[in-house]
């Protein structure tokens, strides 16, 4: 089977629906954490630390193909795949990526072990 290539997520980029600019500080694996202000904004907002998600191309009703990509977990899915702190909290931030990247390799190490 032909492996699927994921359009990646870029280091910087405007996310309209969360109404932010993201600025990449670091990224492992599927792990990263970002800067946020808001949009064309100069002041620091918070951070995000995500599980980078995956989708598959898909078609929708208007028939533009969307390519697989990688994206930023839905507002839903905060909590469970990603986290947002007050510019005050970079430290918190931090220690919160380590222990996903930490985790998440763990993970990995089970997979290739079972």
């Amino acid at each position: 089977m032909k492996p699927i290539h994921y359009e990646p997520l870029p280091e910087n980029f405007t996310h309209k629906a969360h109404g932010f600019d993201y600025s990449l500080i670091e990224r492992i694996g599927d792990v990263a954490w970002y800067e946020s202000r808001y949009v064309n904004g100069l002041t620091l907002q918070g951070y995000l630390v995500a599980i980078i998600r995956r989708s598959k191309s898909s078609t929708p009703p208007s028939g533009k193909t969307q390519p697989a990509k990688e994206e930023l977990p839905r507002r839903s899915h905060f909590g469970r795949y990603g986290w947002f702190f007050m510019p005050t909290s970079k430290e918190i931030a931090r220690r919160r990526f380590e222990e996903l990247v930490e985790k998440r390799q763990v993970l990995e190490v089970d997979k290739v072990a079972a």
